[in-house]
């Protein structure tokens, strides 16, 4: 059997910090139903957006899918 050793390999980059978010208070150039609006129009997207990957998936599943044993064998040509 063979065995396999890990190591910790840092990156000599340290990782980029992530772009500070603005604070959750409403800004003053925008009133919050504008702002509570865009926020439901970003969720119904999402949404959207990830029931289309999961139809996607399940297409991909079908046409890649490896065959089971119980499945038939494929017909003579």
């Amino acid at each position: 059997m063979r065995s396999h050793r890990l190591r910790l390999v840092e990156d000599e980059e340290p990782a980029p910090q992530p772009y500070p978010f603005p604070s959750q208070s409403v800004s003053p150039q925008r009133p919050k139903r504008e702002t509570d609006d865009l926020a439901e129009q970003l969720e119904e997207t999402i949404e959207r957006m990830r029931r289309s990957l999961d139809e996607l998936a399940e297409e991909l599943d079908q046409v890649y899918r490896l065959p089971d044993p119980d499945d038939d064998p494929p017909a003579a040509a």
